[in-house]
């Protein structure tokens, strides 16, 4: 047998090995560029709806109970994941996710402090938001009928 014969029958395994892990090579990068276009996508669209996300919250009282008014004054659903209270430097947080419809209004009963002197209570949203809930109503938007406005009623 000759050595040359041998040598060229290697070299042209070794091109096609090469060759297929090429290709192997782009077709998985073509892949995770299709999976990075997709997930590019998704997260525009997350941050479109985080910035038209419009809601806010105040405290009203029912029956002498504080009570956090949820308004969504935007063109897209309002996620709410978590309702907090901030209290020095006490940090309480509560997940009571609610999905509020474009102009729907909620309110979250039974939040442990809210509504005490030095509390300050939030909501964050699944976009990442933070709604700051105001202690008064703020002008143009009255408690609904059945709500009292009068912490000392």
């Amino acid at each position: 047998m000759s050595k040359k014969g041998v040598s060229s029958i290697i070299g042209g395994l070794m091109f096609v090995i090469i060759a297929v892990g090429a290709f192997v090579t782009l077709a998985l990068v073509q892949s995770q560029n299709q999976g990075y276009q997709s997930y590019k996508i998704t997260a525009a669209s997350i941050l479109q709806n985080k910035a038209k996300e419009n809601a806010f919250a105040y405290l009203v009282y029912l029956n002498k109970q504080p009570v956090i008014a949820v308004v969504n004054n935007s063109t897209v659903s309002a996620g709410i994941k978590y309702v907090f209270t901030l209290n020095g430097g006490n940090l309480l947080v509560y997940q009571r996710p609610v999905t509020l419809a474009p102009n729907a209004n909620y309110l979250y009963t039974g939040v442990p402090n809210v509504g005490s002197p030095n509390v300050q209570a939030g909501l964050i949203t699944i976009y990442g938001n933070v709604i700051w809930v105001n202690p008064n109503p703020p002008p143009g938007y009255p408690s609904p009928d059945f709500l009292l406005l009068c912490p000392n009623c």
